[in-house]
């Protein structure tokens, strides 16, 4: 949106400059070389950088303060250049103050603005009293420098809400596109989780759980014909769509989910383009790098004994390409690689192969003593995947929240007074003093009914009515008034508050109306210019600014009601205005990784029991019972559960430990809390005599984060871990020696 802008007031000041080209072809000639050549270098330097920064697509304020600065310096200097008797009605430069206003107030605010304005008025009041700028009197050189640094006000309060309402509306279209997305892309998550974990309820444990207690043959064998039917169901579960694409914020997503499922303790940087967040990365590739990098991280936290693992996810855009990064590296004990063996699956198959199928570039990179570098590199399309949004009712009828309006009300009437103050300062030098006070009156009463507060933006159609009659009879009354158009443009006084009255129509949705009270002013300077032998020439000097200012604000407001649009489908975007990845392929995605780790973690007792023609031997129920019960922590503690905590109670239980894990959270341990309590694990199933460990996770309301009770032959000590990870440690039953 802001880009969008910024092409819009770039060309915008292009254009603007066009009228002041005619007269700089008539005073050119006689202006100082030293001045003329510095000047048009720089004004066509600063020019084409506003114009080539905005189409691509970077801020282009600092080369908008360098034109006002340039004007302002050209103003305060062109008297010294130019030739004693001044070619035209005023300087070339005249078309650049109004327009150096605007840049000045982009570039540093409307406050600056301003400050600007002030000076570059009384530059221009300095040149114009000089007989190389036309030698005018005070108060006609007064009143134009006035009328033109208000003018640009005015203009200036316009483009700047708009580049802030903009800035704004996509902050806010950033937070609430991240925050509905990680809402999507949780919800789809957790629906094919609840799929999951009733697969494992109903199935997987229930075999298990018979399994451990089948102690006859005949319940041997309907154990074995229950591991054939669950490795069955197991085996039919789809897998990701192979033409489907997540976008990179949700992949992102499933990294974080990804790491930290098998451990709390790995570092996780993310490094990801705002304008690469959209951009889709195909399912195939997707789930092949989380596999990959799952493996990677499994590798490192259980055998590379490594004091530090970082995963970094880059994602960035170079020349309409998706570049996408993601790295695993410890500080471990490495390894040789050319030693590891053809049939280690896990590094040649799940790290290398795979991704190289689809083509994802993997380099593995480790030494022994040397740590471990795994980096997975993928390029593609950087097209960012469709979104179909329904824009509400009456989302036309405001402007954006952040729109200045206050300001906007009070420039236009500060301008509009300024026209009506030069008005009565040039009085004696217009005809018909009746026709001039009344065109004041009309002028003052159709700005208050085009200001004046409605039910909503958009202006009543009787008010619109007689506002364009309004300006029907300023042109009637100036036809009167202002006999001919060669004078000082500071005498048209009529002209400025007419165009501010035809802006307002079109910002407040009446464009059509704005055009025929264009047409009714054109038609009273096309009058003049005829009956005062000014002709065509004269029209297309005096007609032209009038046509200029309509037509960029027609533009300027449909830029305008584009961001109210967006502002308004923030509010009320659901689900179905997201990212269309998150909810058709990331369950899918993720649905893989986790029916591999179910099948790592109980096909090969299913499958053993599935080939049971008898008692299951009392190794293998054991076995069942130790998996039975790491599943069903999976799903009752699934918040503090992590691979490497499964790891480690399931060795505990093997050497007869009673580990319990008890949760009572809704949402996810923080990771800076998990490895806390991680840690405090290891340390309590350290100890060798250690019996039973339970570990609670409270609720995430109270400032109590977690617990650890640990039972041996000592006695019992609990280990309470505050919100802010603190540890507090106390002997709840000491025994004897």
């Amino acid at each position: 949106m802001t880009t969008m802008i910024d092409r819009v007031l770039a060309v915008s000041s292009v254009v603007g400059l066009a009228p002041g080209l005619f007269q700089l072809s008539m005073q050119g000639p006689g202006l100082a070389v030293w001045w003329l050549l510095p000047f048009c270098v720089l004004q066509g330097v600063v020019v084409l950088g506003m114009v080539v920064q905005a189409t691509r697509r970077r801020p282009f304020r600092p080369w908008a303060g360098a034109f006002a600065v340039l004007t302002l310096v050209a103003v305060s200097t062109f008297p010294s250049a130019a030739p004693p008797v001044l070619v035209g009605p005023q300087p070339f430069l005249w078309w650049q103050v109004g327009l150096a206003v605007v840049c000045a107030g982009l570039w540093r605010g409307i406050g600056a603005g301003v400050g600007y304005g002030v000076l570059l008025a009384a530059a221009w009041t300095v040149a114009r009293t000089t007989p190389a700028g036309g030698a005018t009197g005070l108060t006609i050189a007064a009143a134009e420098g006035v009328f033109g640094v208000v003018a640009g006000i005015v203009i200036a309060v316009v483009a700047r809400g708009m580049l802030d309402s903009a800035v704004a509306a996509d902050a806010r279209a950033r937070e609430v596109s991240a925050v509905e997305l990680r809402q999507a892309v949780e919800k789809a998550l957790a629906e094919e989780r609840a799929r999951l974990d009733q697969l494992i309820h109903d199935d997987v444990m229930t075999t298990l759980a018979a399994a451990a207690h089948s102690t006859e043959a005949t319940t041997g064998r309907a154990t074995a014909l229950l591991a054939r039917h669950t490795l069955a169901v197991i085996d039919a579960r789809p897998e990701a769509s192979a033409d489907g694409v997540l976008s990179v914020s949700v992949l992102a997503r499933l990294v974080e989910q990804t790491v930290r499922r098998v451990s709390p303790d790995v570092v996780l940087v993310e490094r990801v383009d705002v304008g690469a967040a959209l951009s889709p990365v195909p399912s195939a590739v997707a789930g092949s790098v989380l596999t990959a990098l799952r493996e990677a991280v499994r590798n490192t936290v259980h055998h590379a004994q490594a004091r530090r693992t970082e995963v970094e996810l880059r994602a960035g855009l170079r020349a309409g390409t998706l570049h996408l990064v993601v790295r695993v590296v410890d500080d471990g004990r490495g390894f040789d690689l050319t030693a590891v063996a053809a049939d280690r699956f896990g590094v040649r198959g799940s790290m290398l192969e795979a991704c190289r199928r689809v083509g994802v570039r993997p380099r593995l990179r480790t030494a022994p003593g040397r740590g471990t570098e795994f980096e997975l590199g993928w390029s593609g399309s950087a097209v960012a995947p469709e979104r179909v949004v329904v824009v509400p009712p009456g989302a036309d009828d405001r402007l954006p929240v952040d729109f200045p309006t206050g300001q906007f009300v009070a420039a236009v009437w500060a301008a509009v007074g300024v026209g009506v103050g030069v008005g009565l300062v040039t009085f004696g030098s217009l005809e018909s003093p009746p026709a001039v006070l009344t065109g004041m009156v009309v002028v003052l009463l159709a700005t208050y009914l085009v200001l004046a507060p409605y039910d909503g933006l958009r202006l009543p159609l009787g008010v619109t009515v007689v506002v364009v009659a309004l300006e029907v009879a300023l042109a009637l009354l100036m036809t009167q008034a202002v006999v001919r158009y060669d004078q000082p443009d500071v005498l048209h006084w009529h002209t400025f508050p007419a165009d501010l009255v035809m802006v307002v129509l079109v910002v407040r949705g009446r464009p059509g109306w704005a055009v025929g009270a264009l047409l009714a002013v054109e038609a009273g300077i096309t009058w003049t210019c005829i009956t005062s032998g000014l002709g065509w020439g004269g029209l297309l000097r005096a007609g032209s600014g009038q046509v200029l200012v309509v037509a960029v604000v027609i533009l300027v407001t449909r830029v305008l009601r584009a961001i109210s649009r967006r502002q308004v489908v923030l509010r009320s975007q659901e689900d179905a205005a997201l990212d269309a990845s998150a909810r058709q392929h990331v369950a899918l995605v993720q649905r893989a990784l986790w029916m591999a780790d179910l099948r790592a973690q109980s096909r090969s007792v299913l499958e053993r029991l599935s080939e049971g023609t008898g008692p299951v031997p009392v190794g293998l129920r054991q076995e069942a019972l130790l998996v039975e019960a790491t599943l069903r922590e999976s799903l009752v503690a699934r918040n503090v559960m992590s691979d490497e905590l499964a790891v480690l109670t399931e060795d505990a239980r093997r050497r007869g430990v009673d580990v319990r894990l008890v949760d009572s959270r809704s949402t996810a341990l923080p990771p800076r809390l998990g490895t806390v309590l991680l840690d405090v694990v290891r340390r309590s199933l350290a100890t060798s005599s250690v019996a039973r460990l339970v570990v609670r996770l409270a609720p995430e309301d109270g400032e109590l984060a977690a617990s650890v009770l640990t039972e041996d032959s000592v006695g019992t000590r609990l280990v309470r871990i505050d919100a802010f990870g603190v540890l507090t440690t106390s002997e709840v039953e000491t025994r004897g020696a």
